[in-house]
């Protein structure tokens, strides 16, 4: 596990920019950008900041959550948001995945790193840890993730414009239950890639809100706007072009074959 910072202008060189930071070695924090700066949340509750991957100032070394990981944290709306995750102290009931974990389905948010306040102690969904979270379309988007009470993974998803008020847009995406995937948005997208559902995944998903399309998601709260065909696989859409273009292939075959026998039967020569 290393403790360094390193940048690029076009991820293909690299320069070190800084040996060893002050938050030590720690391979499941993570960072996000937020108010023009890096921010850096760590184990043990501790939060840092650096507007240039150089300098860090520990914004605070006890944040309100406490030793949250496996969270999803995000800026969304100018606020910083921390959602679920897990500590590493017995579950009083028992988890039956990783016994030593206790996870959470609260929602927290602070403006400045620094003072957090607790939105829900119980989000509708249950609690988890490694799920994806991300924002579109005006909304937060919780995606999948790890099921620790019941050991296994989750395939749902969740959205939220204000972090207090959830709806859930489907509890099985086509995607299949798994955790720890990457989710970006791209050219207007959610795009949903690898992760772990044993073993672990290659593949690509893609999501798009639209105002035509040819299947829904039907929802109670959507109004006039619908969902696109959801997280399409491209291995599958490669499969589906190629038996499109066999079944066209013999369609044509088809219509030439049965074109020559009325041709035949025109000029009697059957």
């Amino acid at each position: 596990v290393r403790n360094s910072v390193w940048k690029s202008s076009d991820a293909h060189s690299w320069k070190l920019a800084l040996q060893t930071t002050p938050f030590g070695r720690d391979n499941l924090g993570s960072s996000i950008i937020f108010d023009n700066a890096i921010w850096y949340f760590g184990l043990y509750g501790d939060i840092w900041r650096s507007v240039d991957g150089v300098s860090w100032d520990a914004v605070t070394k006890k944040a309100a959550f406490g030793q949250r990981q496996g969270a999803g944290i995000i800026a969304f709306k100018n606020k910083l948001w921390l959602l679920g995750g897990f500590t590493r102290k017995a579950n009083k009931s028992l988890e039956n995945g990783y016994k030593e974990f206790t996870t959470y389905n609260d929602v927290w948010v602070s403006e400045n790193g620094k003072n957090w306040k607790k939105v829900l102690d119980n989000a509708p969904w249950r609690e988890r840890m490694w799920f994806g979270l991300t924002e579109y379309d005006g909304q937060l988007w919780l995606l999948g993730g790890y099921d620790n009470k019941n050991n296994k993974n989750f395939a749902d998803i969740w959205s939220t414009s204000n972090g207090s008020d959830w709806e859930m847009i489907t509890p099985n995406a086509i995607f299949g239950p798994r955790h720890w995937p990457s989710i970006f948005v791209y050219e207007d997208a959610i795009f949903l890639a690898a992760g772990n559902s044993w073993p672990l995944k290659n593949d690509v998903w893609r999501f798009q809100k639209c105002k035509q399309f040819t299947q829904i998601w039907q929802t109670k709260k959507m109004g006039q706007q619908k969902l696109c065909i959801p997280f399409l696989d491209f291995s599958r859409q490669l499969k589906r072009k190629t038996l499109l273009r066999v079944a066209l292939f013999k369609n044509k075959a088809r219509r030439l074959k049965n074109k020559a026998r009325r041709l035949k039967n025109k000029l009697g020569l059957f």
